[in-house]
């Protein structure tokens, strides 16, 4: 069935059963060497004829060392480009909290004195001339005294609103006794 499918991995193993032959006779099976086991790759082994492995040096090359003090590449946001050390990122993150701290308090404008404008040229004015400024639109904009207007609440609304009162006026003057 599976070389009818167009599967070429190999059929599976029936069911294992709890009675399986011992492990030797399973090793016998096997083809692949036998595993070592763990080993620490900086110990010699008994049987090992290669030459011995050079230590590892943790120190940065000089050539890495000399790239680090010579001019930097950086990012957008001024952060470094490649391999830096921990001092060097902790100083850089140091600088950019300070400055992102100063942008901020420079945004909120605490402690800046107001600055006024003409609203017609939006030009900086004293704080005098604005003054002056509020004073006369508010002269401007002074309500005017209060007109009897006959049109406020509509002719014919005043006329029936007279008529109601008087036919009230009239039935208040009348007696109760019928």
């Amino acid at each position: 069935a599976a070389a009818a499918t167009g599967d070429l991995s190999p059929p599976r193993r029936g069911r294992q059963r709890h009675n399986s032959p011992p492990a030797a006779a399973a090793a016998d099976r096997d083809l692949s060497p036998p595993h070592r086991g763990r080993q620490r790759y900086d110990l010699p082994v008994a049987d090992d004829v290669s030459p011995p492995r050079r230590k590892r040096d943790r120190s940065p090359s000089p050539a890495v060392a000399a790239g680090a003090a010579a001019a930097v590449k950086r990012m957008g946001d001024g952060t470094a480009v490649g391999l830096v050390s921990s001092r060097q990122l902790a100083e850089e993150t140091a600088k950019l909290k300070a400055q992102a701290a100063e942008r901020k308090r420079q945004a909120a404008g605490r402690g800046e004195a107001t600055v006024y404008r003409d609203k017609a040229t939006g030009k900086i004015i004293s704080a005098e001339e604005y003054a002056e400024q509020q004073a006369k639109a508010r002269q401007k904009k002074a309500p005017p005294e209060e007109i009897n207007v006959a049109w406020k609440g509509g002719l014919a609304q005043q006329r029936a609103a007279i008529e109601a009162a008087q036919a009230a006026a009239k039935e208040a003057a009348k007696s109760f006794h019928r």
